[in-house]
């Protein structure tokens, strides 16, 4: 499964099919889906989610991306509910999380918990009449963060998060003990 944004490949070997575009020479995915590699014809594409979509109930684990941030709230849009990441969401896709729902500990300032594009991973507080998240509850948080400065995915050194690219480090308050594991895959001992 690869996010919106996830690097899958480079112009140099593949050329960009369906659901992803190519920026700097890197082909992202464009979409939310499964990457299918054709390499005789050395071509990428990401096959979006197909079948009966999902409906959302409180107490759902989901997958999100932050799209918006404010002083009190963040807008995140749901990607996927967890056990059913092949499947698309119902129509309710954009749900709010707010300052108070993303630690049982004081947060002051929102963005010391994520930033615009980062991937979380939350529980479903309410659906009606609008859907309503929290990150309070164990091994929910940031599944995957980006660099401020590059924009190139973070990874977790010590407590903090530290950039592949430009070696940036950063910090979110609440990391998810499944950061960067591949969604809908149990990992393996």
């Amino acid at each position: 499964m690869v996010f919106p944004g996830d690097e899958i490949g480079y112009s140099e070997e593949y050329l960009c099919g369906k659901g992803c575009y190519e920026k700097d020479g890197r082909i992202k995915a464009s979409v939310f889906g499964e990457v299918s590699i054709d390499n005789n014809n050395k071509l990428l594409e990401v096959k979006p989610l197909k079948g009966e979509p999902v409906i959302l109930h409180p107490g759902d684990i989901v997958f999100g991306r932050i799209s918006d941030v404010r002083s009190n709230m963040a807008i995140v849009e749901i990607i996927a509910k967890e056990g059913e990441e092949k499947k698309s969401i119902s129509a309710l896709k954009n749900a709010t999380l707010f300052v108070s729902q993303i630690s049982d500990s004081y947060v002051k300032d929102i963005s010391d918990a994520f930033r615009i594009g980062d991937v979380i991973k939350a529980k479903v507080l309410q659906v009606k009449p609008s859907l309503q998240l929290t990150m309070k509850g164990d091994n929910l948080g940031v599944v995957k963060a980006f660099c401020r400065r590059c924009k190139s995915t973070m990874r977790v050194v010590g407590s903090r998060l530290q950039c592949f690219r430009c070696k940036t480090f950063e910090s979110r308050i609440k990391i998810s003990e499944d950061y960067c594991k591949p969604i809908g895959i149990k990992e393996v001992e």
